[in-house]
């Protein structure tokens, strides 16, 4: 049997590839997600695969699918919306902490490459 702290490492390395798995496309949204697959596809035992399923399903990731076990949480067009909203003003936080931030050689590489912009965009 393994030890409390492996078992948690296993669990936790299982949590992060079945999000990168998610995150690739390998499990599409809306897609059955059977824990034996997944414990196959990792080359673990299903217990780690578990644990990680469950705090997926507690992060909204995973919901369960009546008759199918779980699947990948889908968004709907309210939630979509939210999410491109929410990533715009976070564009905007971080474009502004750039700019009062940014070195002189950092404005300057921004300038050349606004330049370069200008002169590949303007009517020949």
């Amino acid at each position: 049997m393994a030890k409390t702290g492996e078992r948690q490492m296993l669990g936790h390395n299982a949590y992060r590839s079945i999000l990168e798995f998610i995150r690739d496309g390998v499990y599409p949204p809306g897609g059955r997600l059977r824990e034996e697959e997944v414990a196959e596809r990792l080359g673990i035992s299903r217990t780690p695969v578990r644990e990680a399923l469950g705090r997926l399903q507690q992060k909204g990731l995973l919901q369960a699918a009546p008759g199918r076990g779980l699947a990948i949480a889908t968004l709907d067009t309210e939630q979509v919306f939210e999410l491109y909203a929410m990533r715009g003003e976070l564009e905007a936080l971080v474009a502004q902490f750039a700019a009062q931030h940014a070195t002189n050689a950092e404005i300057a590489n921004l300038q050349d490459l606004n330049a370069e912009f200008a002169a590949a965009t303007s009517p020949r």
